[in-house]
C-alpha cells in the first residue's frame, strides 16, 4: 500500500521532467544557451537532483495535488524560451545517429500502450550509447614503424575496449615475425577485459613466433588492470 501511495505521487514530476527533457533535447538550442548550459552544468545538475529529492520527500502530498496540465503548461513555456525554432529548419542537416535516436525514443513512446515514457527514453539511451561507442571504436589507431629489419614498433593512439577491439587488432600483421616486437600505448588507454584480451592476444600470437615483445607507455590504470586480468607478462617499460 506505501509502495502504491509512493509511486503514485511520485509519477507526475518524474513524468514532467522527463517530457522537459526529450522536449529540449528534440529542439535546437540557441548557442548562447549551450555555452550558458556547458559552463553550468555541473551545478545545475547537482541542484536539480537535490530539489527533485528534497521535492519529493519533503513535499510528497503538495506535489500530488499539482494539476498534470500545470505541468505540462511549465514544460512547454520552458521548452519554447529556450529553444531556436528556426533550427528545425536545418533538421535534414544534422548527423543521422541524432535523428536515429529522436526517432527511435518517439517510436517506442507512441507504440507502447499505455505510452510509456520511460520506456521510450530507455530505448534512446540505448541506442545513443550504441552509436556513440561504434564512433569512438573507429577513432583508435595502430602505426606501425619499421625501426630495422628485425625490429618493428606499433604505436597505439585511442580508447581501446570492446568495441574497439576489431580495429586494433587489424593494425598489426600477425603474420610477420621480426626478432623484436614493440607496443607502444603511451597515446592509448586499456578500458575494459576485452581490450586486454585482445592486447594479449597480439603479445601471444608474436611471441609463438619467435619474438621479443615489449609493451611499453602504459598508464598506471591501464597496467593495473592488464596485469590483474592478463595473461602474460606486459615486459612494460
Amino acid at each position: 500500500m506505501v509502495t502504491s501511495v509512493m509511486i503514485g505521487w511520485m509519477q507526475r514530476p518524474f513524468v514532467a521532467l522527463g517530457m522537459l527533457g526529450i522536449a529540449m533535447a528534440m529542439i535546437p538550442l540557441n548557442d548562447a544557451l549551450i555555452k550558458l548550459m556547458s559552463a553550468y552544468m555541473p551545478l545545475a545538475e547537482i541542484a536539480l537532483i537535490r530539489g527533485v529529492l528534497a521535492m519529493i520527500l519533503l513535499a510528497g502530498p503538495w506535489l500530488k495535488q499539482i494539476p498534470m496540465a500545470a505541468l505540462v503548461a511549465v514544460m512547454i513555456s520552458i521548452a519554447v524560451s529556450t529553444a531556436d525554432i528556426n533550427g528545425l529548419r536545418n533538421l535534414r542537416r544534422i548527423p543521422k545517429s541524432d535523428t536515429s535516436v529522436m526517432l527511435m525514443t518517439f517510436a517506442v513512446t507512441m507504440l507502447t500502450t499505455p505510452h510509456n515514457l520511460a520506456l521510450g527514453v530507455l530505448a534512446g539511451v540505448a541506442l545513443a550509447g550504441i552509436l556513440f561507442s561504434r564512433k569512438v571504436a573507429k577513432v583508435i589507431q595502430v602505426e606501425a614503424v619499421e625501426i630495422s629489419d628485425q625490429e618493428r614498433l606499433y604505436r597505439v593512439q585511442g580508447q581501446l575496449f570492446f568495441v574497439s577491439k576489431v580495429y586494433f587488432l587489424q593494425g598489426f600483421d600477425l603474420h610477420d615475425h621480426p626478432e623484436r616486437i614493440t607496443v607502444d600505448l603511451s597515446q592509448a588507454h586499456i578500458w575494459d577485459q576485452s581490450g586486454v584480451a585482445a592486447l594479449d592476444q597480439v603479445i601471444r600470437k608474436y611471441r609463438s613466433g619467435g619474438s621479443v615483445v615489449s609493451v611499453i607507455g602504459l598508464n598506471e590504470e591501464s597496467l593495473d588492470l592488464f596485469e590483474r586480468i592478463g595473461g602474460q607478462e606486459s615486459a612494460h617499460a
